[in-house]
């Protein structure tokens, strides 16, 4: 019984971590804003519920990482081929901005 107890309560841990990430389902890169490592970019369409600290209706991605380079190149080539994007966030403000959620997914179509 308690193995029930655990797996439930896992099971509501992580659904509650993800219902605070933000979403934005297919969406036109509409400008992109570059300030050193940080990349801010902005989405043409609706956006679910927004951390409270992200500021602007944005999103960042650090381009300081392989993982953040990938990510940019997707968000230029989306850009500059008027594609549709897929985005999930973090849940929370990228460290050291705290005013613009993190990109946890990414996905161009």
């Amino acid at each position: 019984m308690n193995f029930r107890k655990a797996l439930l309560f896992a099971g509501m841990l992580v659904m509650s971590v993800q219902a605070q990430a933000s979403t934005q389902a297919a969406s036109y890169v509409t400008r992109v804003q570059i300030t050193g490592s940080r990349y801010l970019f902005f989405l043409d369409g609706s956006r679910t519920s927004r951390p409270a600290c992200d500021c602007c209706n944005r999103w960042e991605v650090d381009g300081s990482t392989a993982a953040g380079q990938s990510m940019i190149a997707t968000i230029l080539t989306a850009l500059s081929l008027h594609r549709l994007t897929t985005i999930s966030g973090t849940g929370s403000c990228v460290p050291g901005s705290n005013d613009t959620e993190g990109v946890a997914l990414l996905d161009m179509q």
